[in-house]
C-alpha cells in the first residue's frame, strides 16, 4: 500500500516503478478484496471470530491511489499500461465511497474532458485550413488513439460506480453527479461529431478484443480473464463506450 500510495503522490513514471504496476497493483486488489469479503464490515455477525483488519478504508485508499495514478498519466504517449489498470482495479469500485465522487471521479472526469475537447479542437482547426492528409492529420490520429486508452481507463470504473449509486442519485438529487454526467455528456458529443474519435475507438476496441457489453451485464464478483469492459461499436453495430455510458 505504501509503494503504491509512494506512485501516486510522486507522479513516478511506469519505467520508474515497474513491478508496482504489474505485480504489487494487481495482487492487492484481489488480495484485499478477498479480505474484506471474510472481514467485520461484511459479516457483523462473526465479531471477535475474525481474522483480517481489512476495511472499505484500504480499498477506498488503493482506489484513490490508482486514480491518481490514472491522472498522473493522461495524455502520456508511452503508458500501453494503462489500459489494463480497470481490468484488475474494477471489482473494488463496489466498495467506492460517496465522497470520491467529488475527490477522484470528478477531477480526473474534468482533465479528460479538457484533454477531449483539446483535441477535438485541433482536429477542427487542420479541418478549416484544409489539412486533411499528411503528418497533421497522422499526428491528431495519434492523439485520439491515446486519448481512447485514456478514457478507457476510466470509464469502466466510472460506469460501475455510476451503477453503484444511481438509486441514491435518483432519490437524493446531487449536484456533484449532475455535474459528472455534464462532462461525460459534453464528451460524448465531441465522440459523436469527431470521424476521427469514432474511428480510433473502433480501432482500439478491436485490437484490444473488448466485448462492449459484458462489463454492463457483470455482476460485482465477476473476474474478468481479459480485457472484457464496455467497448466501442462492435458487429452488431452497438454503440461504443462513450454512447453507452451517455444512455446508462
Amino acid at each position: 500500500m505504501k509503494d503504491i500510495g509512494h506512485l501516486a503522490e510522486s507522479g513516478a513514471r511506469y519505467t520508474e516503478m515497474p513491478h508496482v504496476i504489474e505485480i504489487t497493483l494487481p495482487m492487492l486488489c484481489n488480495y484485499l478484496l478477498r479480505w474484506w469479503e471474510r472481514g467485520l464490515e461484511n459479516l457483523p455477525q462473526l465479531e471477535g471470530q475474525l481474522c483480517t483488519d481489512v476495511t472499505s478504508d484500504h480499498l477506498n485508499q488503493l482506489l484513490g491511489s490508482i486514480m491518481k495514478i490514472v491522472v498522473n498519466n493522461l495524455g502520456i504517449d508511452e503508458a500501453p499500461w494503462m489500459k489494463r489498470l480497470a481490468v484488475f482495479a474494477q471489482p473494488i469500485v463496489s466498495r467506492a465511497k460517496p465522497e470520491m465522487l467529488k475527490s477522484h471521479f470528478i477531477p480526473t472526469m474534468e482533465k479528460l474532458r479538457k484533454r477531449t475537447a483539446k483535441v477535438v479542437a485541433e482536429e477542427e482547426h487542420l479541418r478549416m485550413e484544409g489539412k486533411s492528409e499528411g503528418d497533421e492529420e497522422g499526428t491528431i490520429r495519434d492523439e485520439f488513439a491515446v486519448l481512447c486508452r485514456d478514457l478507457y481507463a476510466l470509464y469502466p470504473l466510472l460506469i460501475r460506480y455510476v451503477d453503484n449509486n444511481r438509486a441514491r442519485w435518483l432519490t437524493c438529487p446531487d449536484p456533484d453527479a449532475e455535474e459528472l454526467f455534464r462532462m461525460v455528456g459534453e464528451v460524448f458529443i465531441f465522440w459523436s461529431k469527431s470521424h476521427n474519435f469514432k474511428r480510433e475507438e473502433q480501432n482500439f476496441v478491436v485490437m484490444n478484443e473488448i466485448n462492449n457489453m459484458s462489463f454492463l451485464t457483470a455482476d460485482s464478483k465477476s473476474k474478468m480473464s481479459k480485457v472484457s469492459w464496455v467497448g466501442g461499436a462492435g458487429p452488431e453495430g452497438r454503440p461504443g463506450t462513450l454512447g453507452q455510458l451517455q444512455l446508462y
